[in-house]
């Protein structure tokens, strides 16, 4: 098994072969940031990987572009992005492309009914991202409990299943991982 599957296991995503990069610029879109709290919180995040500078990350537009030293980079900064709580899409320059690994989110398979499901180490910074989370489950009841920005939510409600709610969150730039 290598690192980067080891890394996956512990982040609850998976990576699949894709193209990296020896060298280049980066981008990845539709990330949870609805407040100057979110940014900064991803740009403290992205600041501390080793072989990522030129960090520039905007809000109106949710994404975050950034020049990735080599592929080590690249891995350090897909799982930095994870560990932050953030869920989005990568646009990896391929100028020197090699083959390497990408993130891709768990297929959500069960059509199991549930009245509660929990959620740990979501980005959830600021009262925005509450007001976010919240309105996509209008039907719902919505809990954040957790100190810091990544907490735990419990969403209860009736007939709910994995896909109703994962894929909303996942939309919004959420990274959803079940608890336990």
């Amino acid at each position: 098994m290598t690192r980067a599957y080891c890394f996956a296991a512990l982040l609850g995503t998976f990576l699949v072969p894709g193209p990296l990069l020896a060298e280049g610029t980066g981008k990845i879109t539709g990330l949870s940031l609805y407040s100057d709290q979110c940014v900064e919180t991803l740009k403290e995040a992205l600041s501390k990987v080793e072989g990522v500078s030129e960090i520039k990350v905007d809000l109106k537009s949710r994404t975050a572009a950034f020049k990735l030293k080599d592929e080590e980079a690249t891995n350090r900064l897909y799982i930095a992005v994870a560990k932050a709580g953030f869920h989005g899409n990568y646009d990896i320059a391929k100028s020197v492309a090699i083959k390497g690994f990408i993130p891709v989110a768990e297929p959500i398979v069960s059509r199991d009914e549930f009245a509660e499901i929990k959620f740990k180490n979501m980005h959830v910074c600021c009262t925005e991202c509450e007001k976010v989370i919240a309105g996509l489950f209008k039907d719902a009841k919505v809990e954040f409990s957790g100190k810091g920005p990544l907490k735990e939510v419990k969403i209860t409600g009736r007939k709910l299943t994995l896909a109703k709610i994962m894929e909303p969150l996942r939309s919004a730039g959420f990274r959803v991982v079940l608890a336990d």
